[in-house]
């Protein structure tokens, strides 16, 4: 999750430099693209790595049970990603293409150092799902490691991310 994440975030800050001339629709491509790379590299790795083979079976007693909690979560998410997507064209058709740009850049920029706690607290779950007894060593272990790698990956962050947008 981790790495799919990080290139997803990588690619989505790369693309929108080659797709400027596509407008508002660029920073949608890419962000298509991103994870169309993502999910490819991800589906490489298990083949690779776990001499893993895709092979779509479908069980209609599973889908059925699984329907409503599935509709769910994808509600969720749907909802959770709406200032991604909603955001961009709501600055853009308010000030302009450039201050949308920006506005992009951050996001990604911020979605990339959110992908630690996420990635930490994913595994804490899966943790905490295996031994409750556990849990709140689990949950030591999550908050320093959370600590140690986004506190000095925000201050990199601060630092050079006025560099980083002078070099626009």
């Amino acid at each position: 999750m981790l790495i799919k994440n990080t290139i997803s975030s990588i690619a989505k800050l790369i693309l929108p430099i080659f797709l400027v001339a596509l407008g508002v629709y660029g920073i949608f491509t890419s962000m298509g693209i991103a994870m169309a790379i993502a999910f490819l590299l991800s589906l490489i790795f298990l083949i690779l790595r776990f001499n893993y083979l895709p092979k779509p079976i479908i069980d209609r007693i599973v889908v059925k049970r699984m329907t409503k909690f599935s509709l769910g979560n994808y509600i969720a998410g749907f909802i959770g990603g709406l200032p991604v997507m909603v955001l961009p064209i709501l600055i853009t058709n308010s000030i302009g293409a450039k201050f949308s740009a920006y506005f992009y850049l951050d996001m990604m920029i911020a979605n990339l150092l959110y992908i630690i706690p996420m990635a930490t607290s994913q595994s804490l779950f899966a943790e905490g799902s295996y031994s409750e007894i556990e849990l709140k060593v689990q949950l030591k272990k999550a908050i320093k490691i959370i600590s140690f790698i986004l506190i000095p990956a925000i201050l990199v962050t601060s630092i050079f991310i006025s560099i980083f947008f002078l070099s626009f």
